[in-house]
C-alpha cells in the first residue's frame, strides 16, 4: 500500500519570469521537487544553502527533519531584469548638485545559483526581485 503522496512542489506560472521564486509555504522533511529547463531549486535546510537540483523531477530528504526547509527556484537562463537609479554629485567648477537618473533593464544570468540564494538565506522575501 503505497502512503499518501505530497503535492509536488514547484516555481508558480505567474512567477515564470522572476529571476528567484522563494516557495512561500511550509514544507515537510521529505518533498518532490519540479524544477524547468532554465532552472535551479536551491534547497536551504536550517537556514544553510544546501542542494542544488536541476531540471527534472526530484525527491529529496531534509537533512535535519527537526529544522525548517526554503526553497527558492531560480532561472540560469537570461532574465531582464529592471533597474532605476539615481545620483547626485557637485560639479566642481560651479559647486552646484546635479543629478542624474538612469531607469532601463539589464539581461542577467545567474552563474552561482547558490551563492546567489547565500546572500538572502534566512531573510523576509516579500521583496526579493526588487
Amino acid at each position: 500500500m503505497r502512503g499518501l503522496m505530497s503535492p509536488v512542489v514547484a516555481r508558480d506560472t505567474v512567477a515564470s519570469d522572476q529571476l528567484v521564486y522563494p516557495w512561500p509555504f511550509p514544507l515537510g522533511s521529505a518533498i518532490e521537487i519540479s524544477c524547468g529547463q532554465d532552472e535551479v531549486a536551491v534547497m536551504c535546510p536550517a537556514w544553510a544553502v544546501g542542494d542544488r537540483l536541476g531540471p527534472g523531477r526530484h525527491n529529496w530528504q531534509s537533512p535535519d527533519p527537526s529544522k525548517p526547509v526554503a526553497v527558492y527556484f531560480v532561472l540560469t537562463g537570461p532574465v531582464q531584469v529592471p533597474f532605476a537609479m539615481k545620483v547626485e554629485f557637485p560639479l566642481p567648477a560651479i559647486g552646484h548638485n546635479v543629478t542624474l537618473h538612469a531607469k532601463g533593464s539589464v539581461l542577467v544570468r545567474v552563474a552561482d545559483p547558490g551563492m546567489l540564494i547565500a546572500q538572502f538565506v534566512g531573510l523576509p522575501f516579500d521583496r526579493v526581485n526588487d
